[in-house]
């Protein structure tokens, strides 16, 4: 039987009723647009959950652009005008996934230039060395990357050079400022977004943070960019992502690097998982 769960701090209440449609399917996931203004990720992979995903068995193999979505805390049904898809069921043993997949400083988290049975603590400086040495040797083909890690000239090379010179000097960086590039880029999540929500997310876990929004900037972002990226800047604001990134966060300003982490948030979308890690490089950078 097919079965669903979604995050302990998912924005997806027990007792919520929502409706909508399926607007955009990919390999192993789909999205749907719902009345409420969510946009919900159904996604069979557990490492891909954001707050507003809900993991399943399997996908539907009859789900297509359009089909009707309704979701409640117990149920999740699925419909076309054709027929009927599926109807698929909440266990009610929910498993706390934020809390499997967020980091312990256990064996298994190692220090990658060490071997494999060795733990270290690093610096933030260590750190970052560490994580630009795999965004420059694994990383995709990107404007964002290229402006960070060659002296190659992007759109974006003079705007990212402004917000490094400030967190070197411990400056406030307003993201409002930089408004004018969101939606910038190809894909579902563009470019600079993906860099951005990099920089959120370790600032967040910073003791000392230094990204601020103005208090419409999530207005004025929702004109701007893909409706994807919108929900993924309100994630990030929160210090919420995907498990992969939030849980490579949470290690990189930990000091603790696992390879294979880092790899595979590297081969994440079209360009998405080396932008999201140059901003968080950037970040760490500065501190």
């Amino acid at each position: 039987m097919n079965e669903f769960n979604f995050r302990s701090d998912s924005l997806l209440k027990t007792g919520m009723i929502l409706q909508g449609h399926v607007c955009a399917i990919f390999q192993n996931s789909f999205d749907a647009a719902m009345e409420n203004g969510f946009l919900l990720h159904f996604t069979t992979h557990t490492d891909r959950m954001h707050p507003l995903s809900v993991r399943l068995s399997c996908l539907p193999e009859l789900i297509h652009k359009g089909s009707r979505v309704q979701f409640s805390g117990n149920f999740l049904t699925l419909s076309s005008d054709r027929n009927y898809i599926a109807e698929i069921l909440n266990p009610d043993r929910r498993k706390n996934f934020t809390d499997i997949f967020r980091y312990t400083l256990a064996k298994e988290f190692i220090a990658i230039s060490e071997l494999p049975d060795h733990s270290e603590t690093f610096n933030f400086q260590k750190t970052s060395e560490v994580l630009a040495r795999y965004i420059r040797c694994f990383g995709k083909h990107s404007e964002i990357c290229e402006s960070i890690f060659s002296d190659k000239q992007s759109v974006f090379s003079e705007y990212i050079a402004d917000i490094s010179k400030k967190i070197q000097n411990k400056s406030t960086v307003n993201l409002m400022e930089y408004m004018a590039h969101f939606g910038s880029g190809e894909g579902l999540t563009p470019a600079w977004d993906d860099f951005c929500v990099g920089i959120m997310l370790v600032d967040f876990r910073m003791k000392n943070k230094l990204i601020c929004l103005s208090n419409n900037f999530f207005e004025i972002l929702r004109r701007k960019t893909t409706e994807v990226s919108y929900w993924q800047v309100i994630f990030a604001h929160s210090g919420k992502s995907s498990l992969i990134f939030e849980k490579l966060a949470d290690m990189i300003v930990s000091g603790f690097l696992q390879k294979k982490e880092i790899l595979s948030a590297l081969n994440t979308g079209h360009t998405s998982g080396t932008d999201i890690l140059s901003g968080m490089y950037l970040r760490l950078s500065g501190t």
